[in-house]
């Protein structure tokens, strides 16, 4: 019996350390951080974030169709994007207007997309949004709009919709924190690679961290006393603790206009008109 039970705990120790070699091999990897677990599709209103401020109107992001505008809106530090119809033209009566606005995503610069949020707009003069959605994973995304009316003089007697206009923006880029946004006034907020690798997080206990697949490679050590990361108008990027006095800055506030990114490399770069002027210098950590 001691005999056999010995040959059986040898076997069992040669196979447990066949799983590891093969786990090994396999070389398995953490998952990788986000943005607070991203947007969360299932609940977030862009109303929250509209009240917050904590967004940008993304620059190549609008398209107009002879008088009503959509727009596309991004928020980075919860990874979320949505979409945004408004100034549908008084001379069509309320009623007989059909607006309406999508976002789309895509995982593969635009090749191909994901239409998500359709929502409609009938007012006069209103705006109206779509749910916010998850940015993160994603490297490019846009809204798109269309717009018609019921001609009620038509010789159809369903009274048809005519089109007035409809397009999509230009592809716009998440994994930037543009100037007058900020990371960390909700507690924990990242700005993503867009290939979702690594994550630029101002943390609950005031530390800036960078994360590769969840490890630290670099951080500010400003526990306990940061409260907010705020990218600058005038190019600075300076962390303020709850007293609004700076602990932190990367000194760069001579180059206005600069933005954070946080790169596909791992790497978090601020650009000012196209050249880099600070980084942390984590490139393939």
């Amino acid at each position: 019996m001691g005999k056999h039970f010995k040959k059986l705990t040898v076997r069992l120790v040669a196979l447990l350390v066949a799983v590891v070699a093969v786990l090994t091999t396999l070389n398995v990897t953490p998952v990788p951080v986000s943005a607070a677990g991203g947007c969360a599709e299932n609940w977030q209103t862009p109303l929250d974030l509209v009240a917050a401020g904590n967004y940008v109107e993304a620059a190549a992001g609008s398209v107009d169709m002879n008088g009503t505008k959509v727009r596309l809106l991004y928020s980075a530090g919860s990874g979320c994007m949505w979409g945004k119809i408004q100034d549908i033209p008084a001379g069509l009566a309320t009623g007989r207007h059909h607006g309406e606005v999508w976002v789309e995503r895509s995982n593969n610069g635009g090749a191909t997309a994901e239409r998500v949020g359709r929502t409609y707009n009938n007012a006069v003069y209103s705006s109206v949004y779509t749910p916010a959605f998850n940015t993160i994973g994603y490297n490019a995304v846009r809204v798109c709009g269309a717009t018609a009316y019921t001609n009620i003089w038509s010789s159809n007697p369903y009274n048809t919709m005519e089109s007035i206009g409809s397009g999509c923006s230009k592809w716009f880029w998440p994994g930037v924190l543009w100037p007058g946004m900020y990371m960390g006034h909700k507690g924990f907020e990242c700005l993503n690679s867009q290939n979702n690798r690594y994550a630029f997080c101002q943390q609950y206990d005031g530390n800036l961290v960078l994360y590769s697949w969840g490890r630290a490679v670099w951080a500010t050590n400003t526990f306990r006393t940061a409260s907010k990361l705020v990218m600058q108008h005038d190019g600075n990027l300076v962390i303020y603790d709850y007293y609004n006095r700076a602990v932190w800055a990367t000194g760069t506030n001579r180059y206005s206009g600069t933005y954070l990114a946080m790169q596909n490399d791992g790497n978090a770069v601020l650009y000012a008109a196209g050249r880099a002027v600070w980084a942390t210098n984590t490139s393939g950590r």
